[in-house]
């Protein structure tokens, strides 16, 4: 019981907002509200609207688009995402997604926050903490864009060191340790091996998402590897987002066996797609995205067609800048702004140049994540 409320009052979620785990965790926290004694109870029912509150400043027209602390391949599909089942409870609306462990809301006694759908409709930049995670929201009507910081720039560090002697197998301690180990670290920095987080998307519709990753394998075929293709990142970038612009820098060890970084572009989706030089830019309505890539995207397709842009080397930076008709003029206008935008890569400084930002690499390591 100690160790429950010492991750309630102090550390948040480590698998936040995560597509499939969510729901399982929700249906746990509904156990704990129902039939636990109040201390536990009050606990859990705090949790539980921390849960809907995340989902909640997360909804893109009636989608939970957000970064995750743990995800599989329908991270290309967030309105199939188990989590999307709570987004219906607190919004019938918005698409439905069946989960099972969702079946005890039914009979349960807990009910959610009032202030759901006013939160879902909010506009703006929005900033918040959930264990070593610091998440950036920028949410408009026409897109969104979120990310999670590596590194954060607060410097805020809560690190569990590795510690599994035998002696401490009872320990809160010892099971923090060893969700570290198994799940992936939830201290996200640069040039640290990743597991399965998802650390950025962009959102034009509910069904039409844009992110990057560097895959932990060389194609979908074998698709239990964690890191997959789509989901997680063998080596973490450095990332930074200010409002509607996203910066990421990628730097691939030598001993790495993939060597290139790839960006989920599903161009039949746009109602406009299209490249100029190193840029793509896409519009969705009177929605726009402009992704400039500090070497050359090469089109590949793979299990999925006309989905995926490669981009082949090992220092990588991207720059993502989202826009709309009501911020920028027509899509024409949006293009030229991105195309005169003091962006490059400074590759020997480890710098990579964004508008209005640099984002520095610094490589950083953490002695519990393994892959050899």
């Amino acid at each position: 019981m100690l160790g429950f409320r010492y991750w309630m009052d102090e550390e948040g979620f480590d698998e936040f907002n995560s597509g499939p785990y969510t729901a399982i965790t929700f249906a746990a926290l509904l156990n704990l509200i129902d039939f636990a004694e109040v201390e536990l109870a009050e606990p859990a029912w705090k949790a539980a609207d921390i849960i809907l509150h995340a989902a909640a400043v997360h909804t893109f027209r009636d989608v939970v688009i957000s970064p995750q602390g743990r995800v599989y391949r329908d991270v290309i599909y967030p309105w199939l995402q188990h989590i999307q089942g709570l987004e219906h409870y607190v919004n019938p609306e918005a698409p439905w997604v069946y989960n099972e462990w969702l079946s005890a809301l039914a009979t349960s006694r807990y009910r959610a926050p009032e202030d759901m759908k006013t939160l879902m409709e909010q506009t703006g930049w929005h900033s918040y903490s959930t264990s070593n995670a610091r998440v950036d929201i920028c949410r408009t009507k026409d897109y969104m864009l979120t990310s999670v910081e590596s590194p954060r720039r607060d410097g805020i560090s809560r690190a569990w060191e590795n510690s599994m002697r035998p002696e401490e197998q009872n320990s809160f301690h010892y099971t923090r340790s060893l969700n570290e180990c198994f799940h992936g670290t939830m201290q996200f920095e640069p040039g640290v091996y990743g597991y399965q987080q998802h650390m950025w998307y962009a959102a034009l519709d509910q069904d039409l998402v844009v992110f990057a990753n560097h895959p932990g394998q060389s194609c979908e075929a074998k698709s239990e590897v964690r890191p997959g293709y789509w989901y997680g990142n063998g080596i973490m970038p450095a990332l930074r987002q200010e409002q509607n612009v996203l910066g990421a820098l990628y730097e691939i060890p030598e001993s790495h066996p993939i060597h290139f970084v790839h960006i989920f572009w599903n161009e039949k989706a746009f109602d406009e797609a299209k490249r100029e030089g190193n840029w793509l830019f896409g519009r969705k309505g009177e929605s726009y995205i402009g992704i400039w890539c500090s070497t050359e995207p090469t089109a590949h397709d793979d299990m999925l067609f006309h989905c995926e842009q490669r981009l082949y080397a090992d220092q990588v930076g991207l720059v993502c800048i989202c826009g709309s008709l009501l911020e920028n003029g027509s899509f024409s206008e949006f293009e030229k702004g991105c195309l005169a935008a003091d962006v490059k890569l400074m590759a020997a400084e480890h710098t990579l140049v964004c508008p209005g930002f640099e984002l520095k690499y610094e490589a950083c390591s953490n002695s519990t994540q393994y892959v050899e």
